[in-house]
């Protein structure tokens, strides 16, 4: 999963959080979808959300968006990490995440 983080992050197609409060759990702790990648950037596809909200849905694991409390562990670790490399990003050393991108 890293992997295509990267590489969707590389080519402007990584899905930004912020702008997805319903796909907020689906996106960090659902499946790796292909309808994931077109949700943002230059061929982003108006129907992607829905289709993304389905494809996690089908997998059985993200049938809501209630986090469980291991997801809440993990997104607590992501944000702290945000914050971080934001902090970083203010001396100059990094460059600062955008709304809603996370360092995984």
């Amino acid at each position: 999963m890293i992997g295509a983080v990267a590489f969707a992050r590389a080519a402007g197609v990584e899905p930004h959080l912020d702008n997805r409060p319903r796909l907020r759990r689906a996106l960090p702790f659902g499946p790796l979808a292909p309808s994931s990648f077109r949700l943002e950037g230059p061929d982003a596809l108006p129907e992607a959300p829905v289709r993304f909200a389905r494809d996690a849905a089908a997998f059985g694991a993200i049938t809501s968006n209630e986090l469980t409390d291991r997801e809440r562990r993990y997104w607590s670790l992501l944000e702290t990490q945000r914050a971080a490399a934001t902090a970083v990003s203010d001396t100059g050393y990094y460059r600062a995440l955008s709304p809603g991108q996370y360092l995984i």
